[in-house]
């Protein structure tokens, strides 16, 4: 029998709801294995899987691993403790690295397969050299998750699976010779995207932590000058969070969460993905290109695609995005 954890539901239209349940199909789980999601508040979990809630953010618990240094989401070991009840497993799975901490404790000599869904410790070194404007809680983030990473890696009695190929690349640096997975999505057709039909930009994901960053650098050093020189510019968010960004009146439109198929303003801006450190893979990066929508994302954000390049596909580092743009609209408008 094997023990099979989960970060999150693998029902579910985000992002890691999406890798979660890639991971699934890798695994073929059948009758005899136990899986446990350590699931949010409220998300819908498969029949006859079993889950442990997560605490929420303003608990005791989550306050204390962070008091401590911790990934605030580190699963409790009572939690699992609780959960297991004495159970014998010839196999476990960690879907997340948040759930090392607690396994270990349990099963201190089992062999571990540890599932990296992002690897925070490559995010920390290209903060180190590049100085990207991160909010305070991503710095303790990539602080904390390095750290939980640091001591993963380091056991050796863990076969670490990333999700990118860069992520498996770092890993080798600095432990050639071991072994690790690559379980990566690919992307089934792509479609070449048309130009956009307007000057608007549009953002598809939610306003978390990771990814606030870029966008307040977006609309800083980029949306903000291009505004300045042509007023009919605006920027459409699509997603959870970014309610506190609406603006009307300068061209900044905060619509909401999108539950209809495909996605919202296909064929009437250029999406937007300004990632500044990477991390994982971005799984709207494989809508775009089934969909056949424009983008522009930095080298970091389609980090795990092959994809066919076109005009209308921009990849630029953040210090070319805004002569880049404007190059892209000025052409249109001839």
């Amino acid at each position: 029998m094997r023990l099979v954890l989960l970060p999150v539901s693998p029902l579910g239209n985000g992002g890691y709801n999406k890798a979660v349940a890639l991971d699934l199909a890798h695994l073929n789980i059948d009758n005899s294995d136990h899986v446990v999601i350590y699931n949010h508040p409220g998300q819908k979990v498969p029949p006859r899987y079993d889950f442990i809630t997560r605490p929420p953010l303003f608990s005791f618990s989550r306050f204390l691993n962070t008091l401590t240094q911790r990934v605030s989401t580190d699963l409790p070991p009572k939690m699992l403790f609780d959960k297991i009840k004495g159970n014998s497993y010839g196999e476990i799975f960690c879907g997340d690295v948040m759930l090392y901490r607690a396994v270990r404790i349990l099963f201190p000599e089992k062999k571990l397969i540890v599932r990296f869904h992002n690897m925070f410790l490559l995010s920390n070194t290209r903060n180190y050299f590049r100085e990207m404007p991160i909010t305070f809680k991503y710095r303790i983030n990539i602080h904390t998750f390095s750290k939980l990473e640091r001591k993963i890696i380091r056991d050796t009695n863990v076969l670490p699976i990333f999700i990118n190929e860069t992520e498996q690349k770092y890993f080798e640096l600095m432990y050639p010779g071991r072994q690790s997975e690559l379980w990566s999505p690919t992307i089934s057709k792509q479609l070449l995207p048309s130009r956009p039909k307007n000057n608007a930009f549009i953002y598809f994901g939610s306003y978390a932590h990771h990814q606030k960053p870029g966008i307040i650098w977006f609309l800083n050093k980029i949306f903000n000058p291009l505004r300045n020189l042509d007023s009919s510019f605006t920027v459409h968010f699509w997603g959870l969070g970014a309610g506190s960004l609406n603006d009307p009146m300068n061209g900044i439109f905060c619509h909401g969460e999108y539950n209809q198929p495909g996605l919202p303003m296909m064929d009437e801006g250029l999406f937007i993905n300004p990632d500044l450190l990477g991390g994982g893979i971005k799984f709207k990066i494989a809508e775009w290109l089934e969909m056949g929508v424009p983008f522009i994302s930095t080298p970091f954000g389609v980090e795990g695609f092959t994809f066919q390049r076109n005009e209308n596909i921009i990849i630029s580092d953040t210090s070319e995005w805004l002569d880049k743009i404007q190059l892209y609209f000025n052409l249109r408008c001839q």
